[in-house]
């Protein structure tokens, strides 16, 4: 899935808000090809094209502060708005003959056409679940920098695609910096 976005922030002395409008646009494919090795069963070709597009909200504040004239640390959290995406679905049922490959660009063995609703897609919602993160950065003489953050976003109500579960997905991501002179121009 693919996004364009328009974001803006204000900064109050050492606290900062902001928040993002994205339009999120794009098509996901699911192909299934069942291919059975015997002359009694015929064999099946099922495609699933979802085509995705809405807008959806991000919003995060950060505070900065110093410990002393050597250390600072900054505070951040985001939040990202559950949505209701508009979605356009279209799926391919072919069956062939027996003992048959299936070739969607030659269709001279196609047996049946099961389902074909591709020049009338459905259109369905799809909830696109929230999200929230939060982050710690310390920053040490200028020297060093350790960041750390978390973010947790529900996929498991997602229901797109049957037969298939999703689960929460959760991101942890550790990061160091080390620059041993932050004048020179070579780092």
């Amino acid at each position: 899935i693919n996004t364009v976005f328009l974001g803006t922030g204000y900064r109050y002395k050492n606290f900062s808000v902001g928040g993002k409008m994205n339009y999120l646009f794009g098509t996901l494919l699911r192909e299934n090809l069942r291919v059975l090795d015997a002359t009694k069963f015929t064999n099946s070709y099922v495609e699933n094209q979802y085509g995705f597009s809405n807008l959806t909200f991000d919003f995060g504040a950060m505070y900065h502060f110093s410990v002393d004239d050597n250390l600072t640390f900054t505070l951040g959290a985001v939040y990202g708005m559950q949505q209701q995406m508009r979605v356009q679905s279209s799926e391919l049922s072919v069956t062939t003959s027996q003992n048959v490959l299936i070739d969607v660009l030659y269709t001279n063995y196609i047996k049946n056409v099961v389902t074909d609703n591709t020049a009338n897609p459905d259109k369905i919602n799809v909830t696109y679940p929230q999200y929230f993160g939060a982050g710690l950065t310390m920053n040490y003489r200028e020297k060093v920098l350790v960041t750390f953050d978390y973010k947790q976003q529900e996929w498991s109500n997602l229901g797109l695609i049957n037969g298939s579960s999703y689960t929460t997905g959760r991101n942890f991501n550790l990061c160091a910096q080390y620059i041993p002179n932050a004048a020179a121009l070579g780092n």
